[in-house]
C-alpha cells in the first residue's frame, strides 16, 4: 500500500489548524530562539528552530526590546545562533 502524505488525507480545514500564529510579544514577555528577521523596529523570531514548518512557533518584538546571544542550537547536521530577546 502507498503511504500519502498528510495533506491528502485530512481536508484542509484540519491541516490549516496546525499553523501557530505569531505571538505578538507584550511588556515582560522573554522568548529564546533564532532570528528569523530584523528591522524596522521589528525582530520576528522562532522559538521552536528544530520543528517542522507546521510546528514552528514564532513571535514578533516591537521597539524596544533587549537582545542578547545565548548559546547555540543543533538540528540534525546545521547548527543556528540563538538569541535571549526581553520586550520593554
Amino acid at each position: 500500500m502507498k503511504r500519502s502524505r498528510l495533506v491528502d488525507q485530512f481536508p484542509l480545514a484540519f491541516v490549516l489548524v496546525l499553523a501557530l500564529p505569531v505571538v505578538e510579544a507584550r511588556p515582560g514577555y522573554a522568548a529564546r530562539g533564532v532570528v528569523i528577521e530584523e528591522g524596522n523596529g521589528t525582530l520576528l523570531m522562532t522559538t521552536t528552530p528544530c520543528a517542522g514548518d507546521a510546528y514552528k512557533r514564532e513571535v514578533r518584538f516591537r521597539t524596544p526590546y533587549d537582545k542578547s546571544l545565548a548559546s547555540p542550537i543543533s538540528c540534525g547536521a546545521k547548527s543556528y545562533e540563538q538569541f535571549i530577546v526581553r520586550q520593554r
